[in-house]
């Protein structure tokens, strides 16, 4: 079985800038990314687990 990988959300905050995104080596046109979250269920912004080209979201299977 291989580990999943999760699909980060990047928060855009009144701090943030765009240095985090070329340092975790994401490279989107998102402005102002203050925080990057790796795993999160925080609802509204539950991670998004993807593997072997099918995504699931949360816990649906």
């Amino acid at each position: 079985m291989k580990p999943y990988k999760f699909q980060p959300y990047l928060k855009t905050t009144i701090w943030g800038g765009y240095q985090i995104s070329p340092f975790k080596g994401f490279y989107n046109a998102q402005p102002n990314v203050g925080e990057s979250w790796e795993i999160s269920g925080v609802a509204g912004h539950e991670s998004i687990a993807v593997n072997h080209g099918r995504n699931r979201v949360g816990g649906e299977h």
